[in-house]
Parts: structure tokens; sequence; C-alpha cells
């Protein structure tokens, strides 16, 4: 299954803590980039992934070793291709 992880920044970290969390992002992202069908950052702060997998456990450890998820607001939804979405819409309206 695919998933989009969105992350919108909740409070700010302390700015002296800011070069060990980019660098530990930075690791995170060569651990879990992989896994990711893209990565964006919003301007101003946040941003989402488009992550694939199967693992309820992998997805929770993917969030939980995110060095800004004690900062950020975590929503994840699950997601479908568009031909598949219209498939399910139009089986459901029939």
């Amino acid at each position: 299954m695919k998933f989009a992880i969105i992350y919108r920044p909740k409070h700010p970290p302390p700015p002296d803590a800011m070069p060990e969390l980019l660098s530990a992002m930075g690791e995170w992202m060569q651990t879990n980039g992989s896994k990711a069908e893209a990565l964006h950052f919003f301007v101003g702060g946040g941003g989402f992934g488009i992550f694939e997998t199967d693992d309820a456990a992998e997805l929770s450890a993917m969030i939980s070793s995110h060095p800004f998820t004690p900062y950020s607001d975590v929503e994840i939804k699950a997601t479908l291709d568009p031909a598949t979405a219209m498939t399910v819409l139009q089986e459901s309206f029939s």
C-alpha cells in the first residue's frame, strides 16, 4: 500500500538543536528514502512523502524515528492511484 505522510510544524524545535536535527534528518532520509516514491518540503516548514509498505510496524518505525516527529502534527493517509480510485467510485455508485 501507498501512504501519504504529511508533516506540519506544531511548535519549533530549539534553535540550538537544529544542526543535530538536520543531521539526523539526513540520516533518516538515507535509511528511509528508498521507500519513498516522492519527498517534498513545504515552503515555510513541514512537508510530505509518498511511501510504500504493507507493514504497519515499518510505517510506525519510519514515523517514530523521524527527528521532527516530536515537533510536528503528523497525518497519514492511505492513497490510491487515479485509475483504481475511479473504478472503486464507479462501482460504489452503480
